[in-house]
C-alpha cells in the first residue's frame, strides 16, 4: 500500500510539474495556481512577474458532501468555554461536551 501511495504521489508531482490538471476520480483534482504581479499589457507580462506557485485542490462531490451540514455530513453545536459549565443546547443534551465528559487530559482515542 505504501509503495502504491508513493507511486501516486510521484505521478501527481510529475503531471503537476508538466502543467497538467490531475484528476483522481471522485476524490478531486489538483492543479498548479500561479500568483503574479500585474503588467500594463499582455506583451509586458513575463515570467519575472510570477511571484509564486501553489497547489490548488478541488474536492470531488463525495468529499464536498462530507463537509455539508445534515444528512451524514457535519453537525454543529455550541460547546462550553474552558472553565465554564456545560451548555444545555448540545445535540444529545450533554452540552456538546462529547462522549464521556472529555477532560483535556483524557485520550480521545482510548
Amino acid at each position: 500500500m505504501l509503495n502504491a501511495l508513493r507511486a501516486l504521489i510521484q505521478q501527481i508531482n510529475k503531471n503537476l510539474a508538466a502543467g497538467k490538471i490531475v484528476r483522481l476520480e471522485n476524490f478531486g483534482t489538483f492543479q498548479i495556481q500561479l500568483c503574479s504581479e500585474g503588467a500594463e499589457t499582455e506583451k509586458k507580462f513575463t515570467s519575472a512577474n510570477i511571484t509564486g506557485a501553489s497547489i490548488q485542490f478541488r474536492p470531488g462531490r463525495p468529499i464536498k458532501a462530507a463537509t455539508r451540514a445534515g444528512d451524514g455530513g457535519l453537525t454543529f453545536h455550541r460547546v462550553a468555554k474552558k472553565g465554564e459549565a456545560a451548555l444545555p443546547d448540545g445535540p444529545d443534551g450533554n452540552g456538546g461536551s462529547g462522549s464521556g465528559g472529555g477532560g483535556l487530559d483524557e485520550n480521545p482515542l482510548g
